[in-house]
């Protein structure tokens, strides 16, 4: 009977996160640049460099557009951004911190990253924190899987490594947004050599720029 109740709670929050995820890709659709350019003014208002990544800047290249699919935005910045002064502009654009993610190791790991989600008429703005490989024109940051069964932990740590060369302008609806200077090499490292061809079967898994971090967990953090 308890095998059965487990099976029926795991279907009904996967019920629950499908129908969560679809309101966030309708959202997104609507009225996602429009929230995107009150980012881009809140980030401009502090001098803080971020750049477009993954899915982000995968539909603002391809597709000129948010990919069809997509639940959020994503974003990157380096570790040594003032935080501080980031999430004061973003309240006062109107945007609600609605969790952090951070990354806890075990064993011989010694990675540390954290990851920040900003909210605003129920559309998601991730900021994935990078950090420099010394010694190379690469940068790396982590993401994770979520595990079904449990909201506060986060089943597998992924290390993304990616070649970076600078920030460039590139307008993308109308935004001048930032953008990798070498998008078409960053995007190929993630999303392989046919990003431009779209696979909504595509998973973080399947990029060759990623690595599983043995001995890591990431702890979800609401606000």
């Amino acid at each position: 009977m308890r095998k059965l109740l487990n099976i029926l709670r795991s279907r009904l929050r996967r019920y629950q996160q499908k129908k969560y995820e679809k309101s966030l890709t309708e959202s997104l659709s609507v009225n996602g640049i429009n929230i995107f350019e009150k980012f881009h003014l809140a980030m401009e208002s502090v001098q803080c460099d971020y750049w477009l990544a993954f899915g982000t800047l995968l539909g603002a290249i391809r597709d000129n557009n948010f990919i069809s699919y997509d639940t959020d935005i994503d974003v990157g910045v380096f570790i040594d951004t003032d935080f501080d002064k980031v999430e004061s502009a973003l309240h006062q654009f109107g945007f609600k911190k609605m969790r952090k993610i951070e990354l806890y190791t075990t064993g011989n790991c010694q990675e540390r990253g954290f990851e920040l989600t900003f909210i605003q008429d129920n559309i998601l703005i991730d900021i994935f924190v990078f950090d420099k490989i010394s010694g190379t024109n690469q940068i790396y940051t982590h993401t994770c899987l979520w595990d079904n069964d449990h909201f506060q932990y986060l089943s597998t740590v992924l290390r993304v490594i990616t070649p970076f060369t600078g920030i460039s302008k590139y307008n993308f609806l109308g935004i001048d947004v930032n953008v990798p200077s070498n998008y078409d090499e960053y995007l190929k490292a993630y999303y392989g050599e046919e990003y431009n061809k779209p696979d909504s079967n595509w998973t973080p898994r399947m990029s060759p720029a990623v690595e599983v971090v043995k001995d890591a967990i990431g702890i979800l953090t609401p606000y």
